[in-house]
């Protein structure tokens, strides 16, 4: 099985990656044929793929550091277009107030909506990807959200940008040329000719999002890198992919953090194990204090948010960076990527510490991961075994992609053990997702081993064949 992150390399090689590879988007590799041969060598073929990625860029969570930061995001022209179209297509949308904007035409365009299409859940969060729109929060005397014009470009709070977007149809690209064009793994296009071989097609791909917009628009422009035919607007209905979505309260690509328990006592589990890796970025966190342009508004955030404080200073320093929104000097690439680290280590840590509950809300995504990997496998050796499908179970997709975002990400890489950087028990190693990123967990069959096995069958067959014959022979005599 070979696992593969775009972002640092295999699993368990990032202890020696430069911390600012992980202040710049996601690379994907160079897919030179030496690259090709060093991990697709002749004799090994591909039976198995699960792409576990990260949405694109997007803006942050919500509103920090006031005097560097923009009052409101106007990055999401096409995103916007978007959303407007897909709340259309489920029929259910709830469009905020302020994000009303007429343009010359008389065209409305939404900013900012609220998605609930899973009308039959009681929680009113599901398929929600808004919180508040763009606040004055706690800014200077000019700051009066009263000023600020929410137009058809402007962004939601943890929305997906117009380069998020463009991100992930370069990943869908990078799909498309390693799987389809290298390797010939996947059918060149989705058939269109018969819905017999359209539905054979199809069936070899498997598509999932979480319910969160951002995810679901990171899967769409992915799917547009790799197969452009199934996303034309004139393409006919055969040839289109099914996007599977499950509720958040029973998807089990969620890190289930309930479990009876809720979220309180996941913040409680969180803050007793914090203590005992504190000292693994205290002297990090110093250094942030004591930056001269935001080292203050830092304290303020640590102050009023004792839960993962760190990745809230990560989550709006580096979209800014992404979206090359300038930042104060002492805020550098390499700086960021030490954040990046630390906040890793601040949020996942404390999991990797013995620990009932930290085992039980990762089980739902190890069970899926493992599910996929049996399932591969056992439909790869039911092609060698027996060429017929009779009595066999259904083949499962061969290829299946994941749309999620960094809590899915981080938790495989721990699962794969990619914290351990050295052989020191107290060193915890890893860097946050970036944006875009991809996990790629292939499953490959060793045909030399299937040749050899088939071999010595056909030879002990060949034995037993020419004792039976003796046999006969001497029975005739």
């Amino acid at each position: 099985m070979l696992t593969e992150a775009s972002s640092g390399g295999r699993a368990g090689t990032k202890s020696n990656s430069n911390s600012m590879e992980y202040a710049i988007p996601s690379k994907l590799p160079t897919l030179t044929p030496e690259y090709i041969k060093k991990n697709y060598p002749s004799y090994l073929k591909l039976v198995g793929v699960q792409v576990f990625h990260r949405h694109g860029e997007r803006a942050p969570m919500t509103r920090r550091f006031d005097t560097i930061t923009p009052q409101q995001w106007n990055l999401c022209e096409q995103a916007n277009q978007f959303q407007s179209a897909l709340a259309r297509s489920v029929n259910q949308h709830l469009p905020h107030p302020l994000s009303k904007h007429v343009d010359d035409n008389g065209e409305k365009y939404p900013a900012v909506w609220l998605y609930n299409i899973f009308s039959d859940i009681k929680s009113s969060n599901a398929f929600k990807n808004i919180s508040k729109p763009p606040n004055n929060s706690g800014g200077g005397d000019d700051d009066n959200s009263s000023s600020l014009h929410y137009g058809y470009n402007t962004c939601e709070y943890g929305q997906l940008t117009d380069r998020g977007r463009k991100s992930m149809q370069r990943v869908g690209t990078f799909l498309r040329d390693l799987y389809i064009n290298h390797l010939g793994f996947l059918p060149r296009d989705i058939s269109s000719s018969s819905s017999s071989s359209s539905e054979a097609d199809k069936n070899q791909i498997y598509l999932r999002s979480t319910q969160y917009t951002r995810a679901i628009e990171s899967l769409h422009q992915l799917v547009t890198g790799l197969y452009p035919n199934s996303v034309s607007p004139n393409a006919p209905e055969s040839s289109r992919l099914a996007m599977n979505i499950k509720p958040a309260l029973i998807d089990d690509m969620y890190i289930h953090y309930d479990q009876g328990q809720g979220f309180k006592e996941l913040n409680r589990h969180q803050l007793l194990a914090q203590q005992k890796i504190k000292h693994l970025y205290e002297p990090f966190i110093k250094s942030l204090f004591g930056l001269e342009s935001i080292g203050k508004d830092i304290q303020k955030v640590f102050e009023s948010s004792k839960f993962l404080p760190l990745v809230w200073v990560y989550d709006t320093l580096i979209s800014m960076h992404f979206h090359d929104i300038p930042l104060p000097k002492d805020v550098t690439p390499s700086l960021l990527g030490e954040l990046s680290h630390h906040a890793f280590v601040e949020a996942y840590a404390p999991h990797a510490h013995p620990s009932n509950y930290f085992t039980k809300i990762y089980d739902p995504i190890a069970r899926l991961v493992t599910k996929n990997v049996v399932d591969a496998a056992v439909a790869a050796n039911n092609n060698i075994n027996d060429n017929s499908t009779q009595g066999l179970p259904p083949t499962p997709p061969k290829f299946r992609i994941y749309s999620a975002h960094d809590v899915q990400l981080s938790a495989i890489l721990l699962l794969l053990g990619d914290h351990l950087t050295n052989e020191h028990k107290d060193t915890f190693g890893g860097y946050w997702p970036p944006y875009s990123s991809t996990i790629r967990i292939e499953l490959l069959r060793d045909e030399n081993e299937i040749s050899r096995s088939s071999s010595s069958s056909n030879l002990n067959k060949t034995v037993a064949s020419s004792g039976d014959d003796n046999n006969n022979n001497n029975n005739n005599n």
